[in-house]
């Protein structure tokens, strides 16, 4: 597994990273040493939570706030990321909408 990216020492984005699958995508990192900035909208509790916990297990954690669903916020997520954490070596996208529509109702149009 030469090949692989070693993560212990890196720093990574994480958005949406305070709760379900961006939670689990954080804890793995914090895992293998990987420091992290979470990222979240309206998660404020889950995301201190989790960086206590990663905290706990001997690595960084920054808290970054921002809805991703508005384009003037995307620059203001990055540019805090970076002011917190002083790199950024990857990014993980997990931020996500949860539109209240059945699969069949869903179109493009409702998603955005």
């Amino acid at each position: 597994m030469s090949g692989l990216m070693k993560l212990a020492g890196k720093t990574a984005l994480v958005t949406g990273g305070a709760k379900r699958l961006g939670a689990a995508v954080v804890r793995s990192l914090a895992a293998q040493g990987t420091h992290c900035v979470i990222h979240y909208n309206t998660s404020a509790k889950e995301a201190e939570a989790l960086a206590m916990e990663i905290h706990r297990a001997g690595v960084r954690a920054f808290l970054v706030q921002g809805d991703l669903s508005n384009p003037e916020e995307v620059d203001f997520v990055w540019d805090a990321a970076l002011a917190e954490a002083g790199a950024i070596d990857m990014l993980i996208n997990s931020a996500s909408i949860f539109p209240e529509a059945t699969l069949a109702d869903l179109s493009v149009d409702t998603l955005l």
